[in-house]
């Protein structure tokens, strides 16, 4: 039941931290907190998405994607219509290319900009939210100059995510970008 959902979740945030996961299991964990969601908030989130052929076993830090969904489910719904969560992802030569897209709230301009400068944003009430932050630390920490992310928002009318990052399958290709 729900509950063995949530003790696999658990378990996968421990276990994979500070690690690679696959792809693959990214999204297995990525598509069970959705499962979650939708029940939680019954109509009010769909979501869709496409992994390239050939890219299930590239390694990606671990909740690396499921940040930015997690973000969408927290700030994007919107009160009056269901938003799309679109997640799609692809090899462009050496480069693994992954976009997260949601049609929800959107952000306003500065807090985009404040975002994309690798600052940490600071809210009204004085409260950190650290996960866009800790995901471009992180994937600095592993791919150093050699991956991106940006993100754009329109308010009212949704957010991208686009990161990229080099396409690896092994430990020991890791370890050659170091």
């Amino acid at each position: 039941g729900l509950g063995d959902v949530y003790k696999r979740q658990f378990r996968y945030c421990l276990r994979e931290n500070n690690d690679l996961v696959t792809v693959k299991a990214e999204m297995r964990f990525v598509e069970n907190y959705l499962d979650i969601q939708k029940i939680r908030y019954p109509g009010e989130i769909s979501s869709v998405y496409y992994m390239e052929e050939g890219i299930e076993n590239a390694l990606i830090p671990s909740l690396l994607i499921q940040n930015f969904v997690e973000n969408a489910v927290k700030y994007a719904r919107k009160s009056d219509e269901a938003i799309e969560i679109l997640i799609y992802m692809r090899k462009e030569e050496d480069k693994l290319c992954i976009s997260v897209n949601d049609t929800g709230e959107g952000m306003e301009s500065d807090l985009a900009e404040c975002l994309n400068e690798g600052k940490m944003y600071i809210d009204k009430n004085g409260d950190r939210h650290i996960g866009v932050y800790n995901c471009r630390k992180r994937l600095e920490a592993f791919y150093g100059d050699k991956t991106e992310l940006h993100i754009s928002s329109t308010a009212g009318e949704g957010t991208q995510v686009w990161i990229t990052l080099p396409f690896t399958v092994s430990k020991d290709e890791m370890s050659d970008l170091c």
